[in-house]
């Protein structure tokens, strides 16, 4: 860690920041009581602050709460305790941008983004051979910063606790947030797309289900107005890639050659307690929506080559595959991946290939196209789609996203 300036340390903008990471990491734990109480006294809470906690510890939690049978309303309630106005320090910013590095696709194309716009720096919560690596290829400095859960937690998930999907990347915001602070960053740049608004949910469903719900345009609003008016005006919080789907996401990554024998997004790749797969484990959901959209988008030899796998000639990854189209009755997998409407374009567009619909996938996959009563759109549509602007921050990089590759070609 550099020389930190004591006015960051000592200043009000970091005790708020403080409380927010301490209040956000704590949804760890809270998990293993679902549906106590939390108490708030330790902290002034402002009306912001509650309802960035309400948000995360219910819409948050939503995948735990739907896969452990339990009540969305039983999440704890955070009050307002103190509204009055913050004596925020206007602290000194000497450094550009600092981008999350997760490995796969869409922080390398914001850090590719970011990069022609000014000093970037890469940052990562953990350490990983394959972040390290990437930023190596990127040649740009790679901050870490390690995080550490009580062992108690995995002992009690162990007897039986109650356990499951906690909103890591709220966690990771905060985290970023504060290294910002201590380095003197004016920017934390993450990679999160349109796509991530798109929930878990069947029509069934009696509460909003999101396994990306801490990537999604509402946690982004909430956050960074916190942010904003309680941590530190001078840091500006966004996501680079808001504006974009995932199809763009891959068209633009495309671009990126140097990175195809490098990047992985596979869960596997990253746990903390069990020994990682080095890279695409090839048996996972999100392999699968990497393998079927990337060959829609990069090239359908060279995900095989990627992958050193043929995912379609893979009988056990047909339930994926569907999940991943809404067919058949399946549900979107808790994963972070594209849209239906996104899977089912790019799986038209490779069942024009023989070899493709021969496979045992792509047998699967063309009956239950077939059964659909609804409009398929082109894998073109796709890429060409628009989206009008949230205005959370994603059009300032918006030239820059477009001249690393071709945004907007069709295939």
């Amino acid at each position: 860690m550099p020389d930190v300036d004591p006015a960051v340390t000592e200043s009000v903008n970091f005790a708020n920041a403080l409380k927010v990471l301490h209040i956000l990491a704590g949804v760890s734990y809270y998990k293993l009581y679902y549906g106590s109480k939390v108490d708030t006294t330790l902290y002034g809470i402002s009306a912001l602050d509650a309802e960035l906690f309400n948000q995360v510890y219910s819409a948050g939690l939503s995948e735990f709460i739907f896969r452990n049978g339990l009540s969305f309303q039983d999440s704890p309630q955070f009050f307002a305790s103190n509204d009055q106005q913050d004596n925020l320090s206007a602290l000194k910013k000497s450094k550009g941008a600092l981008v999350p590095l997760g490995g796969g696709k869409d922080s390398l194309v914001t850090l590719e983004a970011m990069k022609t716009l000014g000093p970037v720096s890469a940052f990562f919560v953990g350490n990983n051979p394959i972040v390290e690596n990437l930023a190596r290829i990127a040649n740009v400095d790679l901050i870490t910063v390690t995080r550490k859960l009580d062992p108690r937690l995995f002992e009690l998930n162990a007897q039986g606790r109650l356990n499951g999907h906690v909103p890591v990347t709220a966690i990771n915001s905060a985290i970023a947030v504060i290294s910002a602070m201590l380095m003197g960053f004016s920017s934390v740049v993450f990679s999160n797309e349109r796509s991530a608004d798109f929930g878990n949910n069947l029509v069934d469903d009696d509460f909003e289900i999101n396994h990306q719900w801490s990537k999604s345009s509402a946690f982004e609003r909430v956050f960074a107005s916190v942010v904003r008016a309680h941590i530190d005006p001078g840091i500006k919080y966004f996501s680079a890639l808001r504006d974009m789907n995932e199809m763009q996401i891959l068209q633009t990554f495309r671009g990126l050659p140097q990175y195809f024998d490098h990047f992985t997004s596979c869960n596997r790749a990253f746990r903390i307690h069990e020994k990682s797969s080095g890279g695409w484990c090839g048996e996972c959901d999100k392999c699968a929506f990497v393998f079927l959209a990337g060959s829609a988008t990069i090239g359908y030899e060279r995900m095989i080559k990627i992958f050193d796998k043929n995912l379609f000639f893979d009988d056990a990854l047909i339930p994926s595959f569907l999940g991943l189209c809404g067919l058949a009755g399946e549900r979107k997998p808790f994963e972070c991946v594209g849209e239906t409407n996104e899977c089912r374009a790019a799986a038209a567009e490779l069942l024009k290939t023989p070899a493709i619909a021969s496979s045992p996938v792509g047998k699967v996959l063309s009956e239950e196209l077939e059964r659909l009563d609804e409009h398929i759109p082109f894998l073109a549509e796709i890429l060409n789609q628009t989206y009008e602007p949230l205005g959370l921050g994603a059009q300032t990089v918006k030239d820059a996203l477009a001249n690393i590759g071709d945004l907007h070609g069709a295939v």
